[in-house]
């Protein structure tokens, strides 16, 4: 193939279904500033006091993921599938197979290595209903992946009808407040496997009595929090290591803007993730579409969106996100919080759909493949990580994505292909 080739590839690049490509959703990772002295992750035995946060519903299907293989010599003649993501957006998602042996027995496998296998070693132990499964929380850093050791409580409902599941245990150590060491708990309330997302629980036993009373010790991980009174501003890294909590000084009001001709009714979710140059993290949703956070330097990284379809089909749900990097390459637009300030965040707009070869220099030799990677970004350079037809974002029921074609300088297609997002 000659160089005209490849910048035909470049130039002849359509998203698939992205006929809105405004639309826009999740994925970064954020690196908190402060550090904090050690902190353990305890996980109690089943049934034990804080074994887990209220369990998730997973949605099952009859549809295997179309990238899934299965190896297993599975014992049953029916089987279901459901999928959740114990990482950041970017990380693979882990895949659950119930085969049904019989009305009364379910094989439960989980495909552990997240290699897209399912394997006869991933078959669970034991009959259940509730398994505690070793899982490692990925966050993906530029080209390498993180882990983070966890475990995930699985939960097979009655006659194995249902699916639920949740990080099991807290991450616990001791912080220091107004010269006070306080205990304290962090619980992943959402199943993600983070411990800063602003629905995640932080206990602090004020009373240092180690009763850990959910009516007095127990806080949302919120921006800001009121603990006897006094306002606090939270610092922390995504991934539970730090943790501290200061007096707030100030703060000022950040406001989710839509695009023109946009309204909340065009959407079923958005979540916008945004982190301080301070270590602060915040989060925007549809509704409510405005938060309270500490004056300070903030950064779009993780950007979530589920859109109705006009033509009435399955929402678009789609999810971007970005290193965190303060001022690096590709960092995000920065906004400014000060004292009793209102700020408005413009996520959804300025798009670029483009396509890059692996050879920069478009040189190809005759029969030669050519890799293409698609990419959509928006200005504040959170990129497209994947996007389904669904109205739940842990669906994989859909995967759209792009169709790249070859063609010749006189327009004839050579050689089309479909891809997901870089």
């Amino acid at each position: 193939m000659d160089r005209r080739y490849g910048v035909g590839i470049c130039r002849r690049v359509a998203a698939a279904g992205l006929g809105a490509a405004w639309l826009a959703v999740a994925g970064g990772c954020f690196v908190a500033q402060a550090a904090e002295p050690q902190w353990r992750y305890v996980v109690p035995e089943i049934g034990g006091p804080m074994e887990h946060p209220p369990l998730r519903e997973l949605s099952l299907s009859e549809r295997k993921p179309p990238d899934l293989k299965e190896s297993a010599h599975y014992r049953g003649s029916r089987r279901q599938y459901a999928e959740f993501r114990f990482g950041r957006v970017g990380s693979t998602l882990v895949t659950v197979v119930l085969d049904r042996v019989s009305a009364t027995e379910t094989d439960v496998y989980v495909d552990r290595n997240r290699d897209r296998v399912i394997e006869d070693s991933e078959r669970l132990a034991g009959r259940g209903p509730k398994y505690h499964i070793p899982l490692s929380v990925e966050t993906p850093k530029g080209s390498r992946i993180e882990k983070i050791s966890r475990t995930v409580v699985l939960r097979l409902g009655r006659a194995g009808r249902s699916l639920s599941y949740a990080t099991a245990g807290y991450i616990e150590g001791t912080l220091s407040v107004d010269g006070r060491q306080v205990p304290v708990r962090r619980v992943d309330a959402n199943g993600n496997g983070g411990m800063a997302d602003p629905v995640d629980l932080l206990w602090l036993n004020w009373k240092r009595d180690g009763q850990w009373n959910p009516f007095t010790d127990r806080l949302p991980l919120m921006p800001i929090v009121q603990v006897e009174g006094q306002r606090y501003v939270v610092r922390s890294d995504w991934a539970g290591e730090r943790l501290s909590l200061e007096k707030l000084e100030g703060s000022g009001e950040m406001q989710l803007s839509l695009p023109p001709g946009k309204s909340r009714r065009d959407f079923l979710e958005i979540h916008l993730m945004l982190g301080g140059r301070d270590g602060s993290i915040a989060k925007l949703e549809l509704a409510p579409d405005r938060a309270e956070v500490p004056v300070g330097d903030y950064s779009p990284y993780e950007l979530t969106v589920v859109a109705k379809d006009p033509a009435g089909g399955p929402p678009w749900a789609f999810f971007l996100g970005r290193e965190f990097d303060w001022g690096g390459t590709g960092a995000s637009r920065g906004y400014a919080v000060k004292a009793k300030g209102h700020v408005l965040i413009h996520p959804l707009d300025h798009w670029t759909l483009d396509a890059k070869p692996d050879h920069g220099d478009l040189r190809y030799r005759p029969g030669e493949a050519i890799t293409v990677r698609p990419r959509l970004e928006t200005a504040d350079h959170l990129t497209l990580r994947s996007c389904y037809r669904s109205d739940r974002s842990d669906s994989s029921a859909r995967h759209p994505g792009a169709e790249i074609r070859l063609l010749t300088a006189g327009g004839k297609t050579l050689d089309s292909a479909l891809s997901g997002f870089s």
